[in-house]
């Protein structure tokens, strides 16, 4: 049974409701949503039943992502946002996302994490992220308090070879 499916512009509004959810309106995805459905539509996808996404972008390995020098190197597959709507956290969804992502794209993943996000650490933890580097003034903006956030990436040995299907 397929689970996850690419984003199409119908899938707009549930994005937006699925992250307000999740992250109780303090974040704003939907600039940033409508913005990556017309740039780059092969990295974002959705669950079936509109329960969570996963936004996603291919990072090129001379790209310095974070000015983390240490953390790229190769080219990996920048995970940008994962939200699953609260009904429905602690199933297994969210680790469906972004391993669909990274199996599409045949790339190792890189993401940036709240430290205080226990739960998405502990998930990326159990996929082999390990955290690379820090990055400082990374979650806030819009007058809301500016956190630090934690640089996680996986090991390239877990993808045996690269595919770049877009």
């Amino acid at each position: 049974m397929r689970v996850v499916r690419q984003a199409e512009d119908r899938d707009f509004e549930r994005i937006v409701e699925v992250e307000q959810a999740a992250y109780g309106g303090a974040h704003s995805i939907r600039a940033q949503a409508r913005d990556h459905l017309s740039a780059f539509p092969a990295g974002l996808f959705v669950d079936w039943k509109g329960r969570g996404y996963v936004m996603t972008l291919m990072v090129e390995k001379n790209h310095d992502l974070f000015d983390l020098k240490h953390c790229t190197g190769h080219d990996y597959l920048f995970i940008t946002n994962v939200a699953v709507h609260p009904d429905h956290q602690g199933k297994g969804l969210g680790r469906r996302l972004v391993q669909h992502a990274l199996d599409h794209f045949k790339l190792p993943g890189l993401l940036c994490v709240d430290p205080a996000n226990d739960g998405a650490i502990a998930l990326y933890k159990k996929m082999q992220f390990r955290k690379c580097g820090t990055v400082y003034r990374y979650f806030g903006g819009d007058g809301e308090a500016s956190t630090h956030g934690n640089v996680m990436r996986q090991p390239l040995r877990l993808v045996a070879h690269k595919q770049h299907p877009v």
